[in-house]
């Protein structure tokens, strides 16, 4: 499926970005809804919700977004000392997130 992308991704190409707006606030709208079912009395779970909402805004990127909270989720977690209730692929997973924001920098 892969390879049948090479041959589709020249007329992808051709739609400018503009015309992706709508699709993307509509993924943005189904993203919010998700919101009130954050604990925002547990600041190891709302803040990097938090932090994925601001960072997707910001950037107007959701996968910067989504790097930023498992980032912060992570270290929270640690700095908390709730580091048992991370699964050990997140802690594996943050070294190359940690070194793709570096490389933006």
């Amino acid at each position: 499926m892969f390879l049948l992308t090479l041959f589709i991704t020249p007329l992808i190409m051709i739609i400018p970005t503009e015309a992706t707006a709508p699709a993307l606030i509509l993924v943005g709208l189904t993203m919010l809804s998700s919101v009130r079912n954050i604990n925002f009395e547990d600041v190891t779970e709302s803040l990097p919700a938090f932090m994925t909402i601001v960072m997707t805004i910001f950037t107007f990127n959701f996968g910067t977004g989504i790097a930023a909270g498992i980032i912060t989720y992570v270290v929270v977690k640690a700095l908390s000392g709730r580091h048992k209730e991370v699964h050990p692929g997140m802690y594996i997973l943050v070294i190359p997130l940690i070194a793709y924001f570096i490389s933006l920098a």
